[in-house]
């Protein structure tokens, strides 16, 4: 796995469904990442106009998929397919999933502050 990634990819399943191993490639084509969502390309075409989490690189009419975009795949086919959400609610559920993970990013920033700031006034009482 490339060593810039902080998600690990690799692993087979995303909840409930048992996914295709991620191979180690930073691109792949939409019929390669409908095989490892276990969807239809037509089906990833559609979910892209739905969905912002989803936004493959288009160079000379092609999609390109990353790792992420094949990871957010899977999340929206798991709410979909397995959990029954709809398309709206599927959104909802992926925008609050977001806003979750920038509140404890932003928790982890101030107590990182916080860590830094202690550090100093201990340096300055030595």
């Amino acid at each position: 796995m490339s060593e810039h990634m902080t998600i690990d990819f690799n692993k087979s399943s995303v909840g409930k469904t048992n996914y295709p191993v991620m191979p180690d490639r930073l691109y792949f084509s939409i019929s390669e990442a409908s095989e490892l969502c276990l969807v239809q390309p037509h089906v990833l075409r559609y979910w892209e106009k739905q969905f912002d989490t989803l936004s493959p690189i288009k160079r000379n009419g092609r999609r390109y998929f990353t790792c992420k975009d094949v990871f957010s795949a899977r999340q929206i086919r798991e709410l979909l397919y397995v959990e029954n959400f709809t398309i709206e609610g599927a959104r909802a559920q992926l925008q609050s999933d977001n806003e979750a993970r920038s509140v404890d990013q932003n928790y982890y920033n101030l107590i990182k502050d916080a860590i830094i700031n202690l550090k100093a006034v201990l340096d300055d009482l030595k």
